[in-house]
Parts: C-alpha cells; structure tokens; sequence
C-alpha cells in the first residue's frame, strides 16, 4: 500500500493511505499509538505556519501533482490550464456536491503548495463540477471526525486551515466561479480568493452552528470579505443568504443571472489581467497584506514608499511606463 506521511504542526505524524477514499481515516493511529517526527514550518510576512506538502518514504514523489492524461489530479480536483499563465481548478466530486473530505484537503494542499512555486502562472480560477460549487464537509468524513480524539482532531483541523492559507497565499490572481450551493467550508474557499462572481440563484450559508460546530479555520477570511458586524449574523444563525446578499456583504463582487454570463465574466477578468503585468499583480497582493489593517504611522509610509520604488524600477515597471509615454502595449500584454 503506498502511503504519504503528512508532517503537521504538532510533533506527530499522520498516515494516508494514497489509495482510499473519503469512506476511510486520513488520521489513523499505528499500532495504537502516533509516530514522532520533526516539526515542519514556513515562515511568510513574519510569521510561522504549519507545512502540510505531502512526502512520501520514497515512495511517491512530491515534486509535482500526479495528473492523468485528461489533467485529474489524485483525488477530487482536475487541474487545466485554459490559456498560457491561466489555470482553472475544478472540484470534483459532484456525487456529493463537491464536498470536502480529509483526502480531497489533502491532494488540494498538494496541488496548490506545486501551483505556488510557478512563476509563469498569472490567474486561478476555481469552480465545481455539477449542480454545486461546495457543499462543504463530506458526510463520511464528518462522521469519523465525531469520534476523534482532541488530538487527532486538532490535527485534522490544521490540515484545513494549511489548505485555506496556501489558497489566500498564492502569489497570483484568484477568482472563485461560483454556482449551485456553496456551504460551510465553501464559502471559505470563497473568502480565500481575491475575487468572486456568483449566478444568481447560488444559496450560501455558514451552517456550522446547527451541527453544534463554529467556522473556526474558514474564519480568518470570511471576516475579512464581510466583516464583524455581517459574520456575527451569518456565524450564530447559520442562515442560508442568496447571492445577491453575497454581493451586498461582500463576498461575491458581482452576480450574474446564469453560468453562460459568468463564463463571459470570467474572460472579461483574463483579458483585464493581461494588460496588467505579471510582477505588478504578484506585488499588489503582497502590498495589501502589508498595509492592510495597519496603522498609518512613519513606517508604514517608508515601507509603502520602498514597495513602490522597487516596483518602478522592475522590468516590467520601467517598461509599463515607456510604453504609456510610447503609446504602444508593453510587452506582456501581447501574450495570448
């Protein structure tokens, strides 16, 4: 049986098998007991966080996701490459509307810890397969998840969360594409991007309360796209909310009334991030991380001022500037 070792926050390692579904543990205890190993971690904008790449004992290389030849990836996701730089990730699991389970979080931290280190991407775009965006956590995994122990629960956990970071992380464009239903976790995928579209008839809801749970990992980046005052309605009702609520909270920008119209919005998207360049992009998403929340105070300003001047003085920023003066299109927005 080939097996991944996934490396957590805590000082304990966790057994998958690469072979099973939802239907059976990610976290298994070995022989009644958890294995040790070194504590993993990456550090970004100063801080700490768990690493979550799955490894192997030589057995399964993590250099790159293992794709077939019609781009699925090992479990839950097919990942193509529409056009050059631009990539749409679809979740995959429509015969349970695309929900969540241990594996699926697995292979998804995988696929966007390898998406991460490509400098040539520009744009993600995620969707679902069939009726529903996400449903949230799979049935399956939800009952197994009820009888862990504090321990393994918390571990389970943190393997979520490492996924929703990796996803806010990404140096890139990331715009989620959203239909059908979209519960619980997957409305934090939602949050995590930088950017959404919803068809209409979308239902929302952050349902964790009527199952006796709070949305503890998805948290961060939905007060983030609704704020304290939208998610101490939504958190403590569980409600489901239409699209057009979304929009007027802000967790979608826009609504469109069907999927015809948001593939249409979606190329709208690409075409304006190709006349944006590449590095630009990369160092608006790390500008906003910067300045975001923060005080304005002497440092701040310095630090703004040094993030521009390393900006103006790139490639790309000395060539944005002579083609405006030049009157002609700088040499990125001509790849197609």
């Amino acid at each position: 049986m080939r097996q991944l070792m996934l490396a957590l926050h805590s000082p304990c390692t966790y057994v998958a098998s690469a072979e099973h579904g939802c239907d059976r543990p990610l976290i298994q205890r070995c022989a009644g007991r958890m294995i040790c190993t070194a504590r993993r971690s990456i550090s970004r904008d100063g801080q700490t966080f768990p690493t979550f790449t799955a490894a192997s004992r030589g057995l399964l290389s993590s250099s790159a996701p293992v794709t077939t030849a019609d781009g699925r990836m090992p479990f839950g996701h097919i990942l193509k490459e529409s056009s050059p730089g631009f990539i749409t990730l679809t979740l995959s699991r429509p015969e349970v509307h695309n929900a969540f389970c241990d594996r699926s979080i697995a292979s998804l931290v995988d696929t966007l810890s390898e998406l991460e280190k490509r400098t040539d991407l520009r744009a993600l775009f995620l969707r679902g397969e069939g009726t529903s965006f996400c449903a949230g956590a799979d049935l399956g995994w939800m009952r197994r998840a009820a009888n862990y122990t504090k321990e393994e629960s918390h571990a389970d956990a943190l393997v979520l969360s490492g996924m929703l970071h990796r996803l806010a992380s990404l140096p890139f464009a990331t715009i989620a594409l959203v239909h059908g239903n979209a519960f619980g976790g997957g409305v934090g995928l939602i949050a995590a991007c930088d950017m959404a579209v919803g068809v209409r008839n979308a239902k929302l809801a952050l349902s964790e309360a009527r199952l006796g749970l709070i949305p503890a990992t998805i948290s961060p980046y939905v007060l983030r796209r609704i704020g304290g005052a939208q998610a101490r309605r939504f958190f403590l009702t569980a409600e489901r909310f239409e699209a057009t609520q979304a929009e007027q909270i802000g967790l979608l920008n826009k609504v469109v009334d069907d999927v015809e119209t948001m593939e249409a919005w979606a190329l709208k998207i690409e075409k304006a991030l190709r006349e944006c360049a590449p590095s630009a992009v990369r160092a608006g998403k790390e500008l906003i991380s910067t300045v975001e929340g923060k005080p304005i105070t002497p440092d701040l300003l310095d630090e703004t001022a040094h993030l521009l001047a390393l900006q103006r003085t790139s490639e790309e920023g000395r060539e944005g500037v002579s083609a405006f003066l030049e009157k002609r299109p700088p040499f990125w927005a001509s790849k197609e």
